[in-house]
């Protein structure tokens, strides 16, 4: 069983050099590295996005619970009417 596992994966790897996919195979995750590094930075500067709540209104627990855990994104004002 482990030896025909061992035949096929040599063979396709046999066929990926002959093809020149063997490239393809190894820069695909440096590829994928490096646009995650770019598109992934923390020191980005953004503004905080003021959101205003009716201090009367009945809002869904989950919904407040999200918008106070996200409190970098989102600033919260409570309004009167």
């Amino acid at each position: 069983m482990i030896r025909n596992i061992i035949i096929l994966t040599l063979n396709d790897l046999a066929i990926a050099f002959k093809n020149k996919t063997i490239y393809v195979i190894l820069f695909i995750p440096f590829f994928v590295f490096f646009s995650l590094k770019l598109v992934d930075r923390t020191d980005g500067n953004f503004k905080q996005i003021n959101i205003g709540l009716i201090k009367e209104g009945i809002y869904p627990p989950v919904i407040l619970k999200a918008i106070q855990s996200a409190d970098r994104v989102f600033r919260i004002s409570h309004v009167c009417n």
